[in-house]
């Protein structure tokens, strides 16, 4: 609510600037990391990126763009290593079906029980 029509799309601009490399290099990725690798790293790439964002002082919001760069490796590098782990686990012909499960897991399901969990925290301890 304090963030400027400016600084909205200069962060938008940035995270999918970043997305970019990610998905070009993705393959590299994966043969050194490993999909878990992958999404392991993805995963704690995320928790610091949040941690971050609660030590960003309101009176200066642009900071956020120090972090925003790993949006490539949270976005990017997860769904390829998700893609491909589904596709890799899926049976022969149900490729497609894994691939709605995998989206919809993480869309519907975790979305949904996130957005969930954190109205509750909200409503419990407020801003």
């Amino acid at each position: 609510r304090d963030a400027d029509d400016t600084l909205l799309g200069v962060v938008i601009l940035t995270m999918t600037i970043f997305e970019i490399p990610m998905f070009y290099f993705e393959d590299n990725l994966m043969r050194a990391l490993g999909h878990r690798g992958v999404l392991t790293l993805a995963h704690l790439t995320y928790a610091i990126r949040l941690v971050y964002y609660t030590a960003i002082p309101r009176s200066n919001g642009w900071l956020v763009l120090v972090v925003e760069p790993f949006h490539g490796v949270t976005y990017a590098a997860m769904w390829s290593a998700s893609v491909r782990y589904g596709q890799m686990l899926a049976p022969k012909g149900k490729e497609a079906t894994v691939q709605g499960l995998v989206s919809g897991t993480y869309t519907g399901l975790g979305m949904g029980l996130g957005s969930l969990w954190g109205g509750m925290l909200w409503d419990r301890f407020g801003p």
